[in-house]
């Protein structure tokens, strides 16, 4: 008798004892997420700072004046497309933009401030002024360009494009767009900041260019 208790308590206490070490050697949910949140934040301060380049110094130190010459508003004739960037601090000065006839007459005119050349999402790249006037004059360039002009004449490619092919509804002057479309004037695109992008058409029956659509 006194045998078998002493087994029975040799095996309760090896019970409690295994108990106890599966108590030390498994966290607790809680546990597991401290550690979890531990990790995280020591991730987190892995990360590069990310910094946006301040161009309030920035200026343009010689005057940017180009043109182009494609058909846009008459297609039996060239017109002119103009980019002028002014020199001085780029949040102070005046860019345009302007199309004229074969004329010489003025049929678009777009006056912006220059730094909204600049798309901001690239400002993280940028790490000098010297290197951000580099950059507006490559923007400019790309502004003043002829492959921003879109022939929207084939409806079949046109209906798949996420813009040209959009809803009636979704155009600023969709009556502009169809009129140009029948008549095969192109578009012209003109992009600035970070997603401000008008196109561009010219309407015989108002006698001026239009802006026929806008994203994004």
């Amino acid at each position: 008798m006194f045998k078998n208790n002493l087994i029975s308590c040799i095996l309760i206490l090896c019970i409690f004892s295994c108990n106890r070490v599966e108590k030390k050697t498994s966290p607790s949910p809680k546990d597991s997420l401290e550690n979890a949140k531990e990790d995280s934040s020591q991730i987190a301060t892995k990360a590069p700072n990310e910094e946006y380049f301040d161009y309030s110094n920035t200026v343009i130190n010689e005057e940017f004046n180009d043109s182009i010459f494609a058909k846009f508003s008459d297609l039996s004739s060239e017109d002119k497309f103009t980019l002028n960037i002014p020199v001085g601090n780029i949040k102070e000065t005046i860019t345009v933009f302007k199309i004229f006839n074969s004329a010489g007459e003025v049929i678009y005119e777009k006056s912006f401030q220059t730094s909204y050349i600049i798309n901001g999402y690239h400002l993280i790249h940028i790490k000098s002024d010297e290197e951000l006037e580099r950059y507006i004059l490559d923007r400019a360039r790309e502004i003043l360009n002829a492959d921003n002009l879109t022939d929207i004449s084939n409806r079949s490619e046109i209906k798949d494009d996420p813009v040209l092919g959009a809803a009636p509804e979704d155009f600023i002057d969709y009556n502009a767009f169809l009129e140009c479309q029948k008549e095969k004037r192109p578009l012209f695109a003109i992009s600035l900041a970070e997603e401000d992008t008008t196109y561009l058409g010219y309407s015989d029956k108002l006698q001026k260019v239009v802006e026929v659509t806008a994203c994004c």
